[in-house]
């Protein structure tokens, strides 16, 4: 049913967490961990379970080429990856690809929540339920880990991570949105919480990713902004 692919680097510290939330899915899937070199303890947490299949990262282009890896050995039809410090929720999950399956859907996408580490705080992220559309004008109207989609049309559109480091997923996701016939549902239950950091990796991260997003974004009219803000919560 679906087939999960997690990049890690050196995520001894929150990598199980991963692990045990995907183990709570009532579906039949299939884990893989791509490795880009960790020096921690991360190994040996992941061989204490046997059902993972754990590949090293065959070069040092950064996570979307760890996410290609893993994604070009998924025996699935449906696939995502998951980051090592991002969690599932399970019976959700488990639900929305049930859903996917009956109506053949080829993108899902739901709600996410944020959880914001130096504050211990948690915050609601509703989907846009119009999300074909922005994502056609550069705006990502969900958080990654909260959508899956086909195999067959990422191997047709595949990540573009030879030009982008942290902004992949909106180049990815848009180019999937400007093909007429992928179908996306929004399918409105909370999928996964998103670590968000402070001072920290994270915001190192964001700077590359602005960089990157506003490569995209600047091709995005204030109008668009503007409906999207206004349709969020609808």
């Amino acid at each position: 049913m679906l087939s999960i692919v997690t990049p890690v680097l050196n995520g001894a510290n929150f990598i199980e967490k991963n692990i045990q939330s995907i183990l709570s899915l009532n579906i039949k899937f299939e884990h893989i961990i791509v490795d880009g070199g960790s020096t921690d303890s991360t190994i040996e947490i992941l061989k204490n379970y046997p059902h993972l299949i754990i590949l090293q990262q065959k070069d040092n282009l950064g996570m979307y080429s760890a996410i290609h890896q893993g994604f070009m050995i998924a025996k699935y039809d449906y696939i995502t990856w998951i980051n090592a410090d991002d969690i599932i929720l399970g019976q959700n999950f488990s639900e929305a690809v049930k859903l996917a399956i009956i109506n053949k859907y080829d993108f899902v996408y739901g709600n996410s929540i944020f959880n914001y580490q130096n504050f211990n705080k948690n915050v609601f992220i509703k989907a846009n339920r119009f999300g074909k559309f922005f994502l056609k004008k550069y705006i990502l109207p969900f958080v990654q880990p909260s959508s899956f989609y086909k195999k067959d049309i990422y191997v047709q559109n595949p990540l573009n991570y030879q030009n982008f480091k942290i902004a992949g997923d909106l180049d990815f996701f848009n180019r999937l949105s400007i093909v007429n016939n992928i179908n996306f549902h929004y399918f409105n239950k909370t999928l996964s919480i998103f670590l968000k950091y402070g001072e920290s990796l994270g915001d190192k991260n964001n700077i590359l990713y602005n960089l990157e997003y506003n490569k995209l974004n600047n091709k995005t009219s204030k109008i668009y902004n503007f409906l999207y803000k206004l349709t969020r919560y609808i």
